[in-house]
């Protein structure tokens, strides 16, 4: 499945959320996104690193708790 669909079927998701619900699912799909995306679209060899992934999910998390 491309990104498009992806994206498509995240807004198809959330329709019924409150707005509150909806930017926290979408920076939750958006950082599993970033851990998980193909590694040379990033410059890396194998994997996206341990610690790139940690600074991830400590942004999605302040991102949250600013909601």
């Amino acid at each position: 499945m491309n990104e498009k669909n992806d994206f498509e079927k995240l807004q198809m998701e959330i329709i019924d959320l409150s707005d509150k619900d909806k930017l926290k699912r979408i920076i939750e799909a958006k950082t599993n996104y970033l851990q998980n995306v193909n590694p040379s679209e990033f410059g890396f060899k194998t994997e996206i690193p341990f610690d790139e992934k940690c600074d991830l999910e400590i942004s999605k998390i302040k991102e949250i708790m600013k909601i």
